[in-house]
């Protein structure tokens, strides 16, 4: 058995989405002072590698804390989007090429290869996003979640946030941030991506890792 980090680390200076504060992590006690350490964690709930949930969108809706463990596991499969432009919209048919892995996967995650770009500014835009009809196809499917080696599900200056709402409203839930996704090309794998059991919250980051056997 194999396992591959899609998580990028945490820490300070770390890139944010445009406008969000940055974590801070204090070591309010040491071992040489306390005999223990312990670190303050001070970060948004959409912080670096994380997960989307209905609430982070929706009024009322679905939060970390409301799903079974079994959402957070299952068959992957990376669809690889690396030929596409910045700037580009990833159509229903480009997809539908994968239809018969789809019907197999738990979690469909696309590499953009725009996670060669953290921690620079271009991270932030021009990535290619999904068209509307793609994300819908997505959730008729009963996809668990869908990851993405890019900041968001939508365009940057989005703000009406379309396939945040396809997605959230049909309990689809989305992962951003992810990383290494093309070691995984045209490989079997299972998908983990575990979320912090935060009762009612929008969103948390995530371990995310493929298991290949």
């Amino acid at each position: 058995m194999k396992t591959v980090d899609l998580t990028h680390s945490m820490k300070e200076g770390m890139p944010v989405y445009p406008g969000t504060p940055e974590p801070s992590f204090i070591t309010d006690y040491t071992i040489e002072k306390d005999g223990f350490a312990e670190t303050h964690l001070n970060m948004y709930s959409h912080t670096g590698t994380h997960m989307d949930f209905p609430a982070h969108m929706i009024e009322n809706a679905l939060t970390s804390s409301d799903f079974e463990t079994d959402k957070f596991y299952g068959n992957g499969l990376v669809i690889d989007c690396r030929n596409y432009s910045e700037n580009s919209v990833v159509d229903i048919e480009y997809i539908r090429k994968y239809d018969k892995q789809i019907e197999v996967s738990d979690f469909v995650l696309f590499n953009f290869g725009w996670d060669s770009y953290w921690g620079e500014e271009k991270y932030f835009s021009g990535y290619p996003v999904l068209s509307q009809e793609a994300t819908q196809y997505l959730v008729e499917k009963n996809i668990k979640a869908v990851g993405f080696d890019a900041i968001s599900i939508d365009i940057s200056d989005s703000l009406e946030f379309k396939n945040h709402m396809i997605a959230l409203g049909a309990n689809m839930l989305i992962i951003e941030n992810l990383t290494n996704l093309s070691q995984l090309i045209d490989k079997n794998f299972k998908f983990a991506a575990f979320p912090l059991k935060l009762s009612g919250k929008d969103g948390s980051p995530v371990r995310a890792v493929a298991i290949i056997e």
